[in-house]
């Protein structure tokens, strides 16, 4: 068999398992995984910390394969003296391995430690990844080719073209001229940015890292939808969204409008929404600006008794009076408060709670009272008050005593109760009732929420009610929502 035979024997046998010598002699080389590897200097710098801190590899790091070289006879075959590894048994050799990576770990970590502690070395053998040169560049701002004035003392502030064409669009806009024209260019004026906000924008282009605090955050926002960096942006309003507080969400609300902001606007408003008592009761809300006050009490969502935002309204005209240096009289509070005071849906206060709060305020016009007093004695006239009628009912919420019904039960006249206790104050709007399965029948209910310790009655009201003879659930509603507070043990009364 000549040499051309013989190439066309072996090329039948699997890829990469046998090679010829210039001696004719076939080397069988045993590679243990053939997929292709991709290796990170972040893993290896984690698996160098790894021996450095426990002095061992407590699992299976490396990624090397070992290999044998056996002789083969030109047909392919072992020569008669060798003898095949057992490859079953190959996964069961990691000690001499292991032993010796454990070594490369070690000479690894200790050219770093010297490299760390030789300046002559370079700073990239001191830094071990590509995130370690980078923020050392940050940190040093050796080569750096564009230099900022910042704020309003024009503080100077380098860095480094390239970084941040890769983080911002604005700036990739900004340096697309010619670079030996741009390297010649005089420092980037930024008047409208802190030097403390641009620093730590600046640090999110190098780094990833961002970091935020309550004093910075908004600047940063600001800085990071100028330059349009996205993912900054979004770490900020996540920032916010985890700290929103009733001392800060009317401030934040008042900053994301100036900066349209519309997701951070939206999260102000549904926290305001769930606790509306709480944030109207707060400081914060009597330094809100006039634009958002608007946008707040006109939302159909507040959860909130008519009358308490009424009085909450008075409250913040009385702290703008004195914002503004002038006398807290009814007719400045009634110019100040404008178009907005035509939000308060007055209709739905009781006419007791209007007159003796209400009216005696005198921030209504006289024509507006009047109307509203017809309003109250007689239910008509409805075209000539500028109010709205419609509740403001919040996010409802629906919860189901059973998960389903299996069967019927009987009605002997009794009163049905149920008692419940809260961990959050709420709004309770009604109950939903079973009706008569057979056929349609009219109910006369009467339902009532009273205190289990006390006996106070919360709320108290008489329906109507006709079922179908389904087993539908049929909903009766207050005539205005019952507040529950928490932990009050309430019981739930159908006559």
């Amino acid at each position: 068999m000549d040499e051309e035979e013989v190439d066309a024997e072996t090329s039948r046998l699997p890829e990469n398992q046998l090679q010829i010598s210039r001696n004719n002699e076939a080397t069988f080389n045993c590679n243990i995984g053939h997929s292709e590897l991709h290796y990170t200097a972040q893993k290896l710098a984690e698996r160098v910390a790894e021996v450095e801190k426990t002095g061992t590899i407590t699992s299976k790091k490396s990624r090397f394969s070992p290999y044998f070289n056996i002789p083969l006879n030109r047909e392919g075959s072992p020569k008669s003296s060798q003898k095949l590894p057992d490859f079953d048994k190959l996964g069961n050799l990691p000690l001499g391995r292991t032993l010796a990576l454990q070594q490369v770990y070690t000479n690894i970590a200790a050219s770093k430690d010297e490299a760390l502690q030789d300046d002559s070395q370079q700073w990239q053998d001191r830094c071990f990844t590509q995130a370690e040169k980078i923020q050392h560049l940050f940190e040093s701002q050796d080569n750096s080719d564009v230099t900022f004035h910042v704020g309003e003392e024009k503080e100077e502030i380098t860095a480094h073209r390239f970084i941040l064409i890769l983080s911002s669009p604005v700036f990739e806009a900004m340096f697309r001229s010619n670079w030996t024209e741009a390297l010649t260019q005089n420092a980037i004026e930024i008047p409208d940015i802190e030097p403390l906000a641009f620093r730590r924008l600046l640090r999110f282009a190098y780094t990833d890292s961002a970091i935020l605090d309550n004093e910075t955050v908004m600047p940063i926002l600001y800085a990071a939808r100028k330059y349009q960096i996205k993912v900054l942006e979004f770490l900020c309003i996540e920032y916010l969204g985890d700290n929103l507080t009733p001392a800060n969400t009317f401030f934040l609300l008042d900053q994301a409008k100036n900066f349209d902001i519309p997701v951070l606007i939206e999260m102000c408003l549904e926290q305001i929404d769930h606790y509306t008592t709480d944030y109207f009761s707060s400081d914060g809300f009597l330094e809100v600006s006039y634009e958002s006050l608007c946008c707040i009490i006109k939302r159909d969502t507040l959860r909130i008794r008519e009358l308490a935002l009424f009085q909450c309204v008075l409250r913040w005209l009385n702290a703008e009076c004195e914002r503004r240096g002038i006398d807290a009289t009814t007719s400045n509070k009634r110019e100040i408060l404008g178009h907005a005071l035509y939000s308060i849906r007055f209709p739905l206060i009781s006419v007791e709670e209007f007159a003796d709060v209400v009216a005696a305020s005198q921030l209504l016009e006289d024509k507006d009272c009047v109307n509203l007093f017809r309003y109250f004695a007689t239910k008509k006239n409805k075209l000539d008050i500028p109010f709205s009628f419609q509740r403001r009912d919040g996010e409802e919420i629906v919860i189901n005593r059973f998960q389903r019904i299996e069967s019927r039960w009987g009605y002997n006249g009794t009163p049905d109760r149920v008692k419940f206790q809260v961990d959050a104050p709420i709004c309770l709007k009604g109950f939903g009732l079973f009706g008569s399965m057979s056929k349609t029948i009219n109910y006369s209910v009467t339902m009532e929420v009273s205190n289990s310790n006390s006996g106070a009655v919360i709320a108290k009201a008489k329906r109507e009610l006709q079922t179908d003879g389904t087993s539908e659930i049929f909903r009766v509603f207050f005539d205005d929502p019952a507040q529950i507070h928490i932990m009050a043990q309430k019981v739930f009364e159908e006559l």
